[in-house]
Parts: C-alpha cells; sequence; structure tokens
C-alpha cells in the first residue's frame, strides 16, 4: 500500500563503515567546519552526525582501556595545534591510499 500523503520518497537504510563514521566525527570536531557542511559534503542528516558525536564523547575513552600509562607520551614541545594538522595529513594520505 502507498502513503500518497507523503510526496517526498522514503530513503534507503544506508550502512556506514566504522571508519567512515570515525572520518565525519573527527571532521565535525574541527573548528573550520560546521555540521551543515559535513552533512551536505557527505549527504547526512544532522540527526545522524549529533548521534555519532554522542557516541564518540560518550565511550571514545573506551578504546584506550587496558593502555599502560607507562606507553610512549607525546613530546612536550607538540601543541595541539600541531597534533591536529598531522591528523589532517594523515587523514588526506588516507583517502588518497582509498582512491589508488
Amino acid at each position: 500500500m502507498t502513503n500518497t500523503n507523503n510526496p517526498e520518497p522514503l530513503r534507503d537504510k544506508r550502512i556506514h563503515t566504522p571508519e567512515f563514521k570515525m572520518q565525519v566525527v573527527l571532521e565535525s570536531f574541527q573548528k573550520n567546519t560546521t555540521i551543515e557542511e559535513i552533512c551536505r559534503r557527505y549527504d547526512l542528516a544532522q540527526s545522524v552526525v549529533h548521534k555519532w558525536r554522542k557516541i564518540f564523547r560518550d565511550k571514545g575513552s573506551s578504546i584506550f582501556i587496558g593502555e599502560s600509562v607507562h606507553k610512549k607520551k607525546w613530546p612536550a614541545g607538540q601543541s595541539p595545534d600541531e597534533l591536529k594538522r598531522i591528523i589532517g595529513s594523515v587523514t588526506v594520505e588516507n583517502e588518497i591510499l582509498k582512491k589508488a
């Protein structure tokens, strides 16, 4: 039975990889972009991005469970901006490799 009251067709549910979700979440935390831009770029609903961000904030620290506090630390001279730059370049390299 077709719903004639709703002129828009329902969108098929898409499955996204954990890597894609992480990429979107990390981009959403960057200061130079907005969630609206990310949603347009990846054709996502804002509610989806907000949900992924909440999951990341709630459970993100669980990836560090079991790590020793004595493991290698970041050099004291690296600022958060330097680390963000490194993350950005690694993300770009990752995208290039995916397309190769």
